[in-house]
């Protein structure tokens, strides 16, 4: 259980960094550091969720089937409800600052959109099964999972 939620911080560091990289590509647009930064921690990300997937499928007590997918589910717990909040705000100044903005490249653009993103696989970790059944394994009161 506690090697789970390790992961699953990992995969969320892992989506921090890639988010980051579009930061970092408004600033240096030739540098070979932003691809890295970009392309190692997604691969990272997805490589730990499908980790996270199969330990799930091996060790969930329970059945969360019924559960939909965490992209079109919403606000399925308080974390997951500010993620989507912000998510939808962050959207929406990106839209206007893209709309408002002079030239393409302005750097709050690439700020607005690492956040989006960011928010976008929060968004989907937090709404998904993999998440809902680490934390209920984690609050079972019959011993298992802690």
């Amino acid at each position: 259980m506690k090697n789970n939620k390790i992961i699953l911080f990992i995969s969320v560091l892992c989506f921090l960094i890639m988010s980051v990289s579009f930061t970092v590509m408004a600033v240096d647009k030739t540098s070979v550091i932003s691809g890295l930064m970009f392309w190692i921690p997604l691969i990272g990300g997805v490589v730990t969720q499908f980790i996270l997937a199969g330990n799930y499928k091996r060790l969930a007590p329970y059945d969360v089937k019924t559960k939909r997918i965490g992209i079109i589910s919403f606000c399925s717990n308080k974390l997951a409800t500010a993620a989507d909040i912000f998510a939808a705000v962050s959207l929406i100044a990106f839209v206007i600052s893209i709309s408002v903005s002079k030239t393409s490249g302005e750097f709050i653009n690439f700020v607005l959109l690492s956040v989006f993103v960011f928010l976008l696989c929060m968004h989907c970790i937090l709404n998904g099964r993999i998440y809902y059944g680490i934390m209920k394994s984690g609050s079972n009161k019959n011993g298992r999972g802690k």
